[in-house]
């Protein structure tokens, strides 16, 4: 009568082949990960621009340059305060621009004080070895 059936020998060869292959997922889940941070990182960084950018319009016009403000968002790219909360950092660099324009009665805007130059690094706080994004803007002194 035939033994019906798996031999051991074939039966130890499938599990090193469902380990083997186990493993090599196991060993992509970093590098995928990563990538999908890095990717979302991506998708919100059009968000945290306008929310920087909003929330600089929307305080005065600093009255000594350079001035740097530093701001924290959420994983939604929504503005917060609280550490904890915060998954993403932005930093607001205002500089007087290099070359200016004396203002005149014609209402030619100064450049060293109605105007100044932005730039916004952008990066995510739990990789701070990474390189951040950076935006240049300009900001005017609302009249």
């Amino acid at each position: 009568m035939p033994a019906w059936g798996f031999s051991l020998v074939e039966v130890a060869l499938a599990v090193a082949v469902i380990g083997f292959s186990l493993l090599a997922v196991v060993g992509l889940l970093p590098p995928l990960l990563d990538t999908e941070r890095d990717n979302t990182f991506r998708s919100m960084i059009p968000k945290i621009r306008a929310q920087a950018l909003a929330e600089l319009r929307a305080k005065p016009y600093p009255t000594a340059l350079p001035h740097t403000e530093s701001m924290l968002f959420t994983d939604g790219a929504e503005l917060t305060t609280d550490p904890n909360k915060a998954i993403y950092k932005c930093e607001a660099t205002l500089t007087v621009p290099i070359a200016s324009v004396a203002g005149t009665d014609g209402g030619v805007p100064d450049l060293k004080t109605d105007f100044c130059l932005v730039k916004l690094s952008c990066s995510v706080l739990s990789r701070p070895k990474d390189t951040p994004v950076q935006f240049h803007e300009s900001l005017a002194k609302e009249r």
